[in-house]
């Protein structure tokens, strides 16, 4: 049950996060009277939801190469800090 409790709490963490960064771009837009609401794709929250952080933005900034070194120095460490 702790496992579980932990995961709720991390869901309902990032539930909020993305509440707190969209809804002032909705609000203002629609003071605005604009013609185009800016709602987030689902693909966005999902990929938000799957993500290691727990702050949301739209768009998150990646390398276009992927450093192998940097992969295989992390993976060490956790396993390291496994056994």
């Amino acid at each position: 049950t702790d496992i579980i409790s932990v995961l709720q709490v991390r869901l309902v963490m990032k539930a909020h996060s993305f509440v707190r960064e969209n809804v002032p771009r909705v609000l203002s837009s629609v003071k605005d009277k604009s013609s185009t609401v800016p709602i987030p794709r689902i693909s966005q929250y999902l990929y938000f939801l799957f993500a290691p952080t727990l702050i949301y933005r739209d768009n998150y900034p990646r390398n276009r190469v992927i450093r192998w070194g940097y992969v295989a120095t992390k993976f060490a460490q956790v396993s390291s800090a496994a056994f």
